[in-house]
């Protein structure tokens, strides 16, 4: 007579937790950790998102300030497209990932849009597929041939990422070793005061601080333009602190 209560209780529990598991949350440039009730506003000049905690409080981020997104267990990222910075739902994850997004005047992501760890981009293109592709994987002879050749083709996008990825997989110098470029001693010089100086910080950010300059100084090597979101994450973590802010200023100065 007591095993039905139980067996309910069990089942709510359950529910629960996976009610819960499922929740929406995003994650800041600072680190932070939002959850609630989330909604990506794509549509307004400046995208943004909106976050409605249990306590039914509202909080409004703009993309610049915001790391990732997941809504009903889908990952959405801030990716540059068209000189802005739009959410794109991930699709495939990789050292090649492969994205969708929103066409102009729609709301499902029916664009598709590939982005390499190194930070480049490009739209899966529609009338010069093998001309495009084969020049933006040219780092895998294997994968280019075959595009070129045409044994692989749009229809084929799934196989080409997936053994794009492998054949980076195979050579750890693309995996893992990206090609530096000389930076400005100036450039280095001012990054690395600004570090010194927010590790003798007091500020509530520091661990998130010195993890964006640690990226900044390797996108620096790699010579990747800096996202403006990781720049505006930074001023943020130092908001209230004259002499960090002053730091920041002259690296971002010294920065081409």
């Amino acid at each position: 007579m007591y095993k039905l209560p139980f067996i309910l209780l069990s089942l709510l529990l359950s529910l629960s937790f996976q009610e819960t598991a499922a929740q929406d949350f995003a994650v800041t440039t600072k680190g932070d950790t939002l959850r609630g009730k989330i909604k990506l506003l794509q549509h307004d000049v400046e995208k943004r998102i909106q976050v409605l905690s249990e306590q039914k409080q509202k909080t409004t981020l703009s993309i610049m300030k915001v790391r990732t997104v997941w809504v009903n267990n889908e990952r959405f990222d801030p990716i540059r497209y068209n000189n802005q910075y739009v959410f794109m739902k991930l699709l495939k994850e990789g050292y090649l990932s492969l994205y969708g997004f929103q066409l102009e005047k729609q709301f499902s992501y029916d664009g598709r849009y590939l982005v390499k760890k190194d930070g480049k981009g490009m739209e899966v293109p529609n009338l010069v597929f093998k001309k495009n592709m084969s020049t933006f994987l040219q780092e895998c002879e294997a994968v280019k041939s075959s595009i070129e050749s045409g044994k692989m083709g749009r229809n084929q996008l799934d196989q080409i990422i997936d053994e794009f990825n492998a054949c980076i997989d195979k050579n750890s110098t693309l995996s893992y070793t990206p090609p530096s470029v000389a930076v400005d001693p100036a450039t280095t010089a001012s990054w690395s005061d600004l570090q010194t100086k927010v590790e003798g910080s007091t500020i509530d950010a520091k661990a998130d601080a010195l993890e964006m300059i640690s990226e900044v100084q390797a996108k620096l090597k790699r010579g990747e333009k800096l996202p403006k979101f990781l720049i505006e994450g930074l001023r943020e973590s130092f908001e209230g602190n004259t002499e960090l802010t002053q730091a920041l200023n002259k690296a971002l100065a010294t920065t081409h």
